[in-house]
């Protein structure tokens, strides 16, 4: 019986009818890099929120593999930007390539897994806007808490507040990414990236 069921399954998630039904599941572009440059800030680096001054995300592309109907396991890739404070007057620039994929149909359960290489640090000196812009912030008065949690001073954003997850800078790429998870459509791993998993 469960075999019976497994077949007629399947043979449904690789009918023509699914596929037109996997047009309306959407890529989380924006998510996916604000989760990417989140768990780098805090995980690898172990920053602490009180420390960031800004998060980006730049050069990111994404492509699937072993894909059964709607579901495909997906890549990334993206340069992760992490600017902190590093004690009065001075920051720190953290720059990685950061390789992520997410294991939706090789793994029984959902995971991501990340592989963070040619990681750089440079410290340095603010310059005088720079720290006009942080003494300015810092001495407002400290942001409301919101019932989703914290606000912080977003110093590259005139001191507004702001929840940290919103900080994220990252590049606009949903439209590239329609129709992804279509099994008739081909988002490969580009030829200029390296395939780490």
């Amino acid at each position: 019986m469960r075999s019976i069921l497994f077949t007629i399954f399947f043979s449904a998630l690789l009918s023509p009818v699914f596929a037109l039904e996997c047009e309306h599941m959407a890529r989380a572009t924006t998510t996916d890099q604000k989760n990417m440059a989140f768990d780098i800030a805090f995980k690898f680096l172990q920053y602490s929120p009180e420390e960031i001054i800004s998060m980006q995300t730049t050069e990111y592309v994404s492509w699937k593999s072993n894909q059964i109907g709607c579901l495909a396991d997906v890549s990334h890739y993206a340069k992760v930007i992490v600017v902190k404070k590093d004690g009065p007057g001075k920051r720190c620039a953290t720059e990685l390539d950061l390789y992520a994929k997410d294991f939706f149909v090789a793994q029984i359960n959902y995971i991501r897994d990340y592989k963070p290489r040619n990681t750089k640090t440079i410290c340095y000196e603010e310059s005088e806007s720079e720290m006009a812009s942080r003494n300015k912030c810092e001495q407002m008065t400290a942001c409301p808490r919101q019932r989703d949690g914290l606000l912080y001073r977003d110093i590259t954003a005139n001191c507004e507040c702001r929840p940290l997850y919103n900080m994220v800078k990252f590049d606009e790429v949903s439209e590239r990414y329609e129709g992804f998870y279509n099994p008739k459509k081909e988002f490969s791993k580009p030829a200029d990236i390296e395939d780490l998993f």
